[in-house]
């Protein structure tokens, strides 16, 4: 089945199951207009619609596909634009930096929110909850074999890959400069200056020496009546703000997903202007003194960098490489394990928190693929 073919059917069987049983004329406007206020880009018309006058025309699995389906263009990626992109990925030098840098372009602010809403309402669909793993789903031999099971486990992997991607775009203020060192393999030393105070924060958390020798306090703080750490990160005589769930390091502990700076009552204004551009901070800003970087509220999921990442990326590319590889779409199966194993430097296996430390600081052996080589 080709890649053109594969969308166009996800898409089609998308479309066939909104409309199917329709009765009066009342029902049919209403399927009607939900799917064209989607496909016509207006979002927030269709969750208006689903959620309101539309919503006893559906049944339970079309609603929340269909919400799902929403939520994820309000994230900013439709089903043609993330296969387009993973599939362009895949024929990059280095997969898996050529998905971040074309993620990053078309994220916004809200897009993380919006995925973990886009994957809760897709395991709906199927009568599954947010607890339920993709590659299991995506695995039964059973359940693979329906329709909606295979729309869910194309698209809602391809919304944690995502998320993933999104995630690393929070460590430094330029991802673009990330993916073009990984992709070129140049010089760890031409990795920006945030990305590595990132990263040593990480490694420091789990009880790991900074890969780049930072030095790195922590002391209590609470934020928004929760309580964190943060972590003073001075690196090349630079100051960082970090955070973490605790002072103390462990396997457990792991940095925090933050967006910017603010007090410990979430006020964002009052630490406006305490980043430089590199992104360290101007400790001669008095405002420095009572500012931490800000937690990200994901609504009830973790905010632990290493679960996001290491739980998105290995629980993503296992399910798209079990629904494509039944599906005999080799060329995106391809990608997604190239995407994988550029991260693990080569090896099929799951990745692991050290794994993606020495990615984010080019620190991996270049992934070669000698599959098509005859000896």
């Amino acid at each position: 089945m080709t890649k053109l073919k594969l969308a166009g059917l996800a898409i089609a069987s998308a479309v066939a199951l909104t409309l199917t049983g329709c009765g009066d004329n009342e029902e049919l406007n209403c399927r009607i207009s939900v799917q064209k206020a989607i496909d016509e880009g207006r979002f927030d018309t269709a969750i208006t619609q689903l959620e309101g006058e539309c919503k006893n025309y559906f049944d339970q699995s079309d609603l929340s596909y269909n919400l799902a389906t929403a939520y994820m263009g309000k994230a900013g990626f439709s089903l043609s634009d993330l296969l387009k992109i993973a599939l362009d990925s895949g024929d990059a030098d280095d997969a898996f930096a050529a998905f971040m840098s074309s993620i990053d372009k078309q994220a916004h602010d809200e897009s993380m929110k919006f995925l973990n809403e886009a994957k809760r309402y897709y395991l709906e669909s199927i009568g599954m909850d947010s607890n339920t793993s993709l590659g299991d789903i995506c695995d039964d031999p059973v359940l693979s074999e329906q329709v909606r099971v295979q729309n869910v486990c194309t698209y809602a992997p391809l919304a944690l890959l995502t998320k993933s991607t999104i995630t690393v775009s929070y460590l430094t203020n330029d991802v673009e400069k990330v993916a073009e060192v990984i992709s070129n393999t140049d010089s760890i030393e031409d990795i920006p200056l945030d990305m590595k105070a990132s990263t040593d924060a990480m490694a420091w958390a789990i009880g790991q020496t900074p890969p780049n020798d930072s030095n790195i306090t922590a002391k209590p703080v609470t934020i928004k009546d929760k309580s964190y750490a943060h972590l003073n990160v001075v690196l090349q005589d630079k100051t960082f703000y970090r955070l973490a769930k605790d002072t103390t390091p462990s396997p457990t502990n792991s940095t925090i997903l933050t967006n910017g700076y603010c007090t410990t009552d979430g006020n964002t204004t009052a630490c406006e202007g305490i980043e430089n551009e590199d992104g360290s901070i101007d400790t001669t800003n008095p405002a420095a003194a009572i500012c931490y970087a800000c937690p990200v509220d994901l609504g009830g999921d973790s905010a632990a960098i290493t679960d996001i990442l290491v739980d998105t990326l290995n629980e993503g590319t296992d399910a798209i490489t079990s629904i494509y590889s039944s599906q005999t779409d080799v060329d995106i199966e391809q990608s997604i394990a190239d995407i994988k194993k550029d991260i693990t430097g080569g090896e099929d296996r799951d990745v692991t928190v050290d794994d993606i430390i020495k990615y984010l600081n080019d620190e991996q052996v270049d992934y070669i693929d000698y599959s098509g080589y005859s000896y």
